[in-house]
């Protein structure tokens, strides 16, 4: 990685020495989609593939120099693992998942497909929702590439949609993905432009109910919600809402949230004489959620009337007392969310405890989980959210510290929070599988953006030596199976080593994100040692979370200005619907801020004149080492002893004669190297010692934008006294700088 800030847009070099082969041998007859439509797409697909797997994609070398890579080689070894049987199946499935959803968010926004396309055949081995979360995956990766939608094409419905689903309804999960990530790819984007995807969206809802194909209605019913959320257009909600009365769960599911996000902040305007249209509808999402048999259905509904209650304050507590007092716990839940997203960012302390008491005494675990997480959505503030939740990351509830510990990486998500790091690092040995998962998540969260120097050699090697010691018995030869009795043992000792280890004080910040990134490491290469699905699917999403968009971007829940982020607000409330439907994680999307330094002149295109003085060290904001396989080394090979003298005698001579040409060879070396020194230092001029040491004592060196910027990187950067242009607003260093000549021409 370089050692300096890279420049955006995020666009980052995959190249094919990253990419393994795993999937490159699979057979094609396990393909979930029509062959014909596969290779009809593969076909008309933008980028080429070839029959190897491996990528053709194209990138400018200009770019690549000084640009950022995504950490793919780990995430690539996660791919092998052979399953069989029906639990098996499940666990794949949750496997594929992970690893989809993970790669989606290392290359967020970058619109870098290198790594699904490289690995082309395995994932159209995929089937169901896994192949639905896969392309959907392409939504975040394409995030805010509303202008060119060429990368889409080919897995859109199209004509031959309706028929193909009717013929083979396993059909339509790849095009319903497709939507999804329209939706991703447009979400927050003005519903009235002209790039709008809503008149799209809205032929696919035709074609979906004419088949009533699921997963086609699940898809659009999200992806109208996501692009038209905060409009409260009343035509649209009567065009989703009939989806959400139908009988099948998963429909009712993505139209109830689809109209919640486009009711988003609507209760307040209800209120009023001309909100009375709203209203009717607020209480049609009320009834459904009462009457629906479906439990999704009810808690898809409560969450939209939560959504609808956003920023709404005091306007919103007639509805969220309703909620309250109901006897369905899905609609319990939706209070949670709704008391968090309507006093959003106020750290209202009332509320706070209302919050708490709810998460405390409510007897349902989902009611609980959502109550601490929206702890985090009321707060929205890192030091306060650790104050807040610290207690509660040791209830007897291990729900309740599953939610404690995403909320507090959502809130401090970014911030290498030590106080944060120490908490979750103690729930990461919890016994609950569920809890690790949302503890090694978390921990991801609040470890963006940091520094990850590379261990000391010495500990590597300990390391290494220990972990063949436990392989192997004194004489070299594979030790026998252990017993019942040794095996328990072994586990108690492992027991009161990692609670020794939790013991100790959390080492500095960027040490711990070391640590935690060889955990990683560990969970994911030695899976033998970590059977349990769970953790293992929180492990791989830790690992895309942590390296989200190669490095450059963090979770916020508000805005640099210190606003609420209604997309970071939201996703994270989506995020937490993934518990009940995985591919919704990708959600979390939404919420990434690019944390970069973009200078700007008049006409809004970027300067490259800029100059910064920054006297923070280069190691506090390089990007992390990636991962690199061990390599075996091969052992020395042993050559046979001739025990002959007759036959030993005939090659004494030249033994003999090769000894000595290897110590003249390392006498002449050394020699030469020594020489080499002696002119160096004879032919060194007199300034060059005088003017590296001074660089070394100030410390400061010369930053040009566009640039990746750090939060603790910018507060030791200046603009440089001899930059050839300034910023219109004084010292602001992050987001989009507007600057200007000093000459006074834009």
């Amino acid at each position: 990685m370089p050692g300096g800030p890279a420049p955006f847009p995020l666009r980052v070099d995959v190249g094919s020495s990253d990419m393994s082969q795993s999937g490159t041998n699979l057979d094609d007859s396990r393909l979930s989609i029509d062959s014909r439509r596969e290779r009809e797409r593969e076909r008309d697909a933008p980028s080429s593939i070839e029959a190897d797997g491996e990528s053709r994609l194209s990138t400018d070398d200009s770019d690549v120099e000084a640009m950022g890579k995504l950490d793919v080689a780990l995430l690539a070894k996660a791919l092998k693992g052979a399953t069989s049987g029906q639990r098996a199946k499940e666990n794949d499935d949750m496997r594929r998942t992970a690893i989809v959803c993970a790669q989606g968010f290392m290359a967020a926004g970058t619109d870098d497909e290198g790594f699904i396309r490289a690995r082309f055949r395995w994932f159209k081995q995929a089937k169901g929702w896994v192949i639905f979360a896969s392309v959907a995956s392409m939504g975040a990766i394409h995030r805010f590439g509303i202008t060119d939608q060429s990368w889409l094409q080919a897995y859109l419905p199209d004509n031959q949609f309706v028929a193909a689903v009717t013929q083979d309804p396993e059909a339509a999960y790849a095009p319903a993905g497709a939507v999804f990530a329209l939706g991703l790819c447009h979400a927050g984007a003005a519903s009235k432009s002209e790039h709008s995807p809503l008149p799209q969206l809205l032929s696919y809802l035709q074609m979906a109910t004419q088949t009533q194909s699921a997963p086609m209605l699940h898809a659009t019913g999200l992806s109208m919600g996501l692009v038209s959320m905060g409009t409260h257009d009343i035509t649209l909600f009567d065009d989703l809402w009939p989806v959400t009365l139908s009988a099948d769960p998963d429909t009712g599911m993505g139209s109830a949230l689809g109209c919640g996000l486009l009711m988003l902040g609507s209760v307040s305007k209800a209120q009023t004489e001309a909100g009375q249209p709203l209203q009717e509808r607020l209480d049609m999402m009320l009834n459904q959620a009462r009457d629906t048999e479906h439990e999704r259905v009810a808690r898809s509904c409560a969450v939209g009337l939560a959504f609808a209650c956003y920023e709404c304050r005091q306007d919103a507590l007639p509805l969220i007392k309703t909620l309250e007092n109901e006897r369905r716990p899905q609609m319990r839940e939706g209070a949670a969310w709704a008391r968090a997203l309507a006093f959003a960012g106020s750290g209202d302390l009332d509320q706070l405890r209302l919050l708490l008491r709810l998460g405390m005494n409510d007897s349902d675990d989902n009611v609980r989980r959502a109550a601490f997480i929206g702890v985090a959505l009321l707060l929205a503030d890192p030091e306060e959210t650790v104050k807040a939740l610290a207690l509660s990351t040791r209830s007897y509830s291990p729900h309740i510290r599953s939610g404690a510990a995403l909320g507090i990486g959502l809130a401090c998500a970014g911030t290498g929070n030590r106080r944060a790091l120490t908490l979750l690092r103690d729930l990461e040995g919890s016994l609950e599988s569920y809890v690790v998962q949302s503890s090694l998540m978390a921990q991801a969260l609040v470890l963006q953006l940091q520094p990850s120097p590379e261990l000391p050699e010495d500990e590597k090697e300990a390391e290494e030596e220990e972990e063949k010691k436990g392989k192997k018995g004194k004489n070299g030869k594979k030790k026998k199976q252990k017993s019942r009795k040794e095996r328990k043992q072994d586990k108690e000792d492992q027991i009161e080593k990692q609670k020794a280890e939790q013991s100790k004080p959390l080492p500095e910040t960027p040490i711990y994100a070391a640590e935690f990134r060889k955990r990683l490491v560990d969970m994911l290469v030695n899976t033998r040692r970590n059977r349990d699905p769970l953790a293992l699917f929180g492990a791989r999403m830790a690992l895309g979370l942590i390296n989200a968009s190669g490095g450059n971007v963090s979770f916020q829940l508000k805005t640099r200005l210190g606003f609420n982020s209604a997309l970071g607000m939201v996703s994270a409330c989506l995020f937490g619907q993934g518990w009940f439907w995985h591919p919704m994680m990708l959600t979390l999307c939404l919420g990434f801020s690019p944390m970069a330094f973009l200078p700007t002149d008049g006409s809004l295109s970027l300067s490259k004149r800029t100059q910064l003085a920054c006297s923070a060290p280069k190691a506090s904001y390089s990007y992390p080492a990636h991962y690199a396989e061990r390599v075996k080394k091969k052992k020395a090979e042993v050559r046979n002893v001739k025990l002959s003298l007759r036959e030993r005698s005939g090659t004494q001579e030249q033994d003999d004669m090769l000894i000595f040409i290897r110590r003249a060879a390392a006498h002449t070396a050394e020699a030469y190297k020594a020489e080499v020194a002696l002119m160096e230092t004879e032919t060194q001029a007199p300034g060059d010692e005088g003017a590296q040491a001074e660089d070394d004592t100030t410390g400061v060196h010369t930053l040009r934008g566009p640039c990746r910027m750090l939060p603790h990187q910018a507060d030791a950067t200046t603009w440089a006294e001899d930059s050839p242009v300034y910023p219109v607003y004084k010292n602001r260093l992050t987001g989009i700088v507007v600057v200007t000549h000093k000459e006074g021409q834009e």
